[in-house]
């Protein structure tokens, strides 16, 4: 079972410290994965992208999977320029995306290497 969680447009430290107090009741209820949709996400600072990796790794660490859903363009970003978007699991659209399994996604456009693939 999925538990689908929606992050709103002010992503903090204390949401994802919240969610992470209430792992153990996710598994006990037979929740195997976790969905924080982010689209509208505005508003987080340093620490709140720390936490969200760390959460990923709480989760994965209890048997469950953590998905960013169609993140912000904002928050797609800052996670790209910290270099921890390859650290988290993405989907856009509904396909899943990102991660250490594959590349993030592109929600700002394609990479410098694709861009150079495409002239040549």
């Amino acid at each position: 079972m999925i538990q689908k969680v929606d992050a709103g447009r002010e992503l903090t430290q204390g949401a994802v410290g919240d969610l992470s107090a209430t792992l153990s009741d996710q598994v006990a209820r037979g929740v195997t994965g976790i969905h924080m949709s982010a689209d509208h996400v505005m508003t987080f600072d340093s620490l709140t992208l720390q936490a969200l990796v760390e959460f990923d790794e709480l989760a994965k660490s209890r048997g469950l999977t953590f998905t960013v859903v169609n993140p912000s363009e904002l928050l797609y970003t800052a996670l790209r320029v910290t270099g921890l978007a390859g650290k988290l699991e993405f989907s856009r659209g509904g396909q899943p995306q990102g991660g250490e399994s594959g590349r993030a996604p592109s929600a700002v456009g394609p990479t410098d290497k694709e861009k150079d693939e495409e002239l040549v």
